[in-house]
C-alpha cells in the first residue's frame, strides 16, 4: 500500500464549464496514509486548442493555440526546510481567474 490514498481536484461549480472572465474556484483534496516527506504541491492550468482538417484532395492542415499556462503553488518548503504530511485528509484551495479574452468553447454531440 501507498503512502497516498487519493488525490483529487474538485471544482466548485458542478457542470465544469467555465467562460471568459470567470473565476475558476476549487481544492486539491489528498489523504495521506504514512507520514510523506514532499517538496511541494503545485498545480498547472492549461488551456489550449488545436484543430485539423483534410481538403479533400489537397492538403492536411492544423494548428494549436496557447491560452492559458497558470502555476499554482499550494503548499512549499520555506527556505530548505523539510516538509512532511502526517497522515491524515488535506484540502488546499485555489482560485484563478481566467483570461477575458478566452475564446467560447463549442460542443458538437
Amino acid at each position: 500500500m501507498g503512502k497516498i490514498d487519493y488525490f483529487i481536484i474538485e471544482l466548485n461549480k458542478p457542470n465544469a464549464i467555465y467562460l471568459a472572465g470567470e473565476k475558476m474556484i476549487g481544492a486539491v483534496k489528498i489523504r495521506v496514509l504514512k507520514r510523506v516527506k514532499i517538496n511541494s504541491i503545485e498545480m498547472w492550468i492549461k488551456g489550449k486548442a488545436r484543430t485539423s482538417f483534410f481538403e479533400y484532395g489537397k492538403h492536411w492542415y492544423s494548428a494549436n493555440e496557447d491560452y492559458l499556462n497558470v502555476k499554482c503553488v499550494l503548499l512549499a518548503t520555506e527556505d530548505d526546510k523539510d516538509l512532511y504530511l502526517e497522515p491524515g485528509d488535506y484540502s488546499y484551495s485555489f482560485s484563478i481567474n481566467l483570461p477575458a479574452n478566452l475564446p467560447t468553447s463549442f460542443e458538437h454531440g
